[in-house]
């Protein structure tokens, strides 16, 4: 949590193949897996919540900051560990 974030307010992210459920918060969306059908995401806030359990580090997943997502094409925001995002792809862009 000392280190600066990975990610910055404004970016476009995607969520990882499996992410861990324990590391999603949902506000508004009663059921994560409807998550899984959005594409990508838009970070809204960085260290929107307190951290709430140790983890380690990992230098090419991140951290446990949390950051506060919505999901494009719907007005839900949810709570991610930085640990459960990735850059996206080229693919999810549109670009070849």
């Amino acid at each position: 949590i000392n280190s600066t974030p990975k990610l910055e307010v404004g970016e476009l992210v995607q969520l990882r193949a499996n992410p861990s459920w324990d590391n999603i918060r949902s506000s508004g969306v009663t059921n994560k897996r409807k998550l899984l059908g959005a594409e990508a995401f838009l970070i809204v806030e960085v260290d929107s919540s307190p951290v709430s359990r140790p983890l380690s580090y990992c230098t090419t997943k991140g951290g446990t900051r949390w950051y506060k997502l919505l999901a494009m094409g719907s007005t839900d925001t949810f709570e991610v560990t930085e640990r459960e995002l990735k850059r996206p792809t080229k693919k999810t862009l549109g670009k070849k």
